[in-house]
């Protein structure tokens, strides 16, 4: 065996016990984690919202806003949710969005 597939295989060898002690590390970490403490069962409820026709260019669309409903919790749950998919979700068939960058105002189509 040449002295570069030595040092290849060497390198190798390195590699995958270092992967191997990284999994192990990770299994441990996963057994100890409680995904039960987590919150994640708060689900949007947009019905709970209120919401107003509107038109726009592309047609009709639906609007709600912090201050129509309160800063109330199913508000802040969709906000959240928005935040988390980056501005945009969809859900049961409809789109939401925040409307022109402003996350005190909430639209849907």
């Amino acid at each position: 065996m040449s002295e570069a597939c030595r040092s290849c295989r060497s390198a190798i060898v390195e590699y995958l016990d270092a992967v191997g002690i990284a999994e192990q590390k990770l299994k441990g970490e996963l057994a100890n984690c409680d995904l039960s403490a987590t919150d994640q069962t708060q689900t949007v409820n947009p019905d709970k919202l209120f919401w107003e026709k509107k038109q726009g260019s592309k047609g009709e669309f639906e609007q709600t806003s912090e201050k129509a409903n309160q800063n109330s919790d199913a508000w802040k749950v969709l906000v959240a949710k928005l935040k988390a998919n980056h501005g945009f979700w969809q859900d049961a068939g409809m789109k939401y969005w925040f409307h022109v960058k402003n996350e005190a105002v909430v639209d849907r189509r």
